[in-house]
This record gives structure tokens, sequence and C-alpha cells, in this order.
């Protein structure tokens, strides 16, 4: 005799969402005056970018940069031009991005380090009035 569990599909997307992220793995980390800011801080090649890009229905303001792994980003350009809203640059890789977004038609601000670009990821989103920062270096 075997038996059989029925489950329905709301029951499988609830269990689904309940299961918790990964740190710093598209993680959302807090929500300022109306802004989601999400950590992807483990994101560190094109398919994981492009990956967490895609997890977004609506432009984010992007903080990216780090250093260079040899991995390419060209196929990035038109992600970036449909899921990008601006990039803040940080980092080794600041210039390849750069090229990437001016491919893209994306602005872009170059910032000394993480600090900065925190605060103009802030400022962008109220100019562009983008909801969501993705931090993906």
């Amino acid at each position: 005799m075997s038996s059989s569990i029925e489950v329905t599909t709301s029951q499988r997307q609830s269990t689904i969402a309940a299961i918790p992220p990964l740190e710093h793995r598209l993680q959302l980390y807090t929500h300022i005056d109306g802004i989601a800011i999400y950590d992807d801080n483990n994101s560190t090649n094109s398919a994981s970018l492009e990956t967490a890009l895609r997890s977004f229905d609506h432009p984010v303001i992007l903080i990216c940069g780090g250093s260079d792994k040899g991995d390419s980003f060209e196929h990035l350009a038109a992600i970036f031009t449909s899921h990008v809203a601006h990039v803040c640059l940080i980092g080794f890789m600041s210039d390849i991005f750069a090229q990437l977004c001016e491919r893209a038609e994306v602005s872009y601000t170059r910032c000394e380090n993480l600090e900065p670009a925190i605060h103009e990821a802030f400022s962008q989103a109220k100019t562009k009035k983008a909801d969501t920062i993705l931090f993906s270096p």
C-alpha cells in the first residue's frame, strides 16, 4: 500500500518563500526611507550578477566593482539597460564596468570606496525614484 501527500501550488510556494536566503546571497539587508538594500556580497562573477539583476522586476541602483577574476562582463549590457538605473563603481573593476555602463547607456558614478558609494547610491535612488539598492561587488 502506497500513500501520497497532496500539496497545493500555494503550499509549495509559501514553503519555498519561507526558506531563508544564504548569507550575502541576494539577502535583504534592511529598508531605509522606503529603499530596500540587498546584500549580494558573494556575487563574484558575471553569472551571479546577471542572476541577481534578473531577480528584480524593476531597475535597481547597483554598487559594483570588486576585483578582477578574469570573467567577461560584455554580455551584461542588455541586462544593465533593462535592470539598472544607476551604477556606483568601486574597486579594481571600475574601468570595465564604466565601459559596460557606457555601452548600455546607464549612468554611473566612480566612488573612492564603499562609504561614498553608499551615500551616492541613496542619492541616486531618491533622484531616480528607485526603491532598491543592490550591493553586488
